[in-house]
């Protein structure tokens, strides 16, 4: 653990659910790029979010500014995927390659799924606290409703902890409701249906322009686990037999993620993220200004040689373990395969 003065703007630290469930993949568009046809290697991304500012936009981006194209790949298709697991099936049928999820895989690889992690893309938390407008304070929440992804994962395991460090009980003084993703849960608290939830920007700026309360990243005076958020995971089968695509894959992300991180660029990579999200340039861009820009920023986000930050990896899996999501530890040299990305970083350099 550890503190900042700036708390209301740290990046609380969390991760997704992860359990090896039927695949339910659907198609979501399918990429500007060359096709297969054109001598490219043809790949399907899998993604939660289409062109989230954390999440999907890096390979929307790297695709739009043929950074894919350059690197020999074309995106047959991008599929849309409700939860982390759906996308983790994908990856073990061979249907999918790769996807920027949380760490999903963990569980997966854990019980033999050819499923391997290539790479960090965070290891901070994109959630702050959304709000009812008639809640002012921590302590408000005492006995209210809260909006979550699932009620045994780490969108749980995360509220819990910022919870006890505000001075709640989160087995008493909160009730919780599982309702999926950010964009379900803020409009449960829009409707009143929650008091509050924890939500990634932009998503969450329509609420809090609108009247709604911004408890921040943490409790003020708390400090953020260090856990694994979102990464980049692939198909065995793929890396296995293609690694070179693999390589060409994250040097094309890393090409995508150094575009998105000089401001110069910021009304650029606004206005394209939001033709694919559909949230408006200006949320993206202060979305953009906190996520990429924030010299306060840990260096969790986006770590620039692909590598999960100390300890990140261990403190995931115990908090699997503590939520009954894995029956077995995995170490990080077990799942996540560190090759490729050195590979990509050093052509880069």
């Amino acid at each position: 653990m550890f503190n900042r003065n700036w708390h209301q703007r740290r990046l609380a630290h969390g991760f997704a659910l992860a359990a090896v469930t039927s695949l339910a993949l659907t198609a979501c568009g399918s990429s500007d790029s060359a096709s297969s046809d054109s001598g490219l290697a043809s790949i399907v991304i899998a993604e939660q979010s289409n062109g989230g500012v954390t999440t999907g936009m890096l390979p929307h981006l790297a695709d739009q500014l043929g950074f894919f194209e350059s690197e020999g790949l074309s995106v047959e298709k991008y599929v849309s995927v409700t939860k982390g697991s759906d996308a983790i099936a994908g990856l073990m049928s061979g249907d999918v390659q790769v996807a920027h999820i949380g760490a999903d895989g963990i569980v997966a690889a854990s019980q033999g799924g050819p499923v391997v992690g290539i790479g960090a893309n965070t290891d901070a938390s994109i959630w702050t606290v959304v709000a009812g407008a008639d809640v002012k304070t921590w302590d408000d929440l005492r006995g209210k409703t809260i909006a979550l992804g699932s009620v045994s994962d780490i969108t749980r395991s995360v509220f819990d902890r910022l919870a006890s460090e505000a001075g709640l009980n989160p087995k008493t003084d909160l009730e919780y409701v599982a309702l999926g993703a950010t964009p379900q849960r803020v409009a449960a608290v829009k409707n009143g249906q929650a008091a509050a939830t924890i939500a990634a920007y932009p998503p969450a700026y329509g609420l809090i322009e609108s009247g709604f309360t911004d408890l921040g990243f943490t409790p003020s005076g708390g400090g953020a686990p260090i856990l694994m958020t979102t990464d980049i995971e692939a198909s065995k089968r793929w890396t296995e037999s293609e690694p070179d695509q693999v390589v060409a894959y994250l040097k094309a992300i890393a090409a995508a993620r150094q575009y998105v991180q000089d401001p110069a660029n910021a009304d650029d990579v606004a206005k394209r993220t939001s033709e694919i999200s559909g949230e408006s340039p200006e949320s993206i861009k202060k979305a953009l200004e906190l996520y990429y820009y924030d010299k306060n920023s840990d260096s969790g986000l986006f770590p620039a040689d692909f590598h999960h930050v100390d300890g990140a990896f261990d403190a995931t899996v115990q908090a699997y373990l503590d939520l009954g999501l894995l029956k077995d530890s995995i170490s990080e040299d077990e799942y996540m395969d560190y090759t490729f990305a050195d590979r990509a970083i050093a052509d880069v350099q």
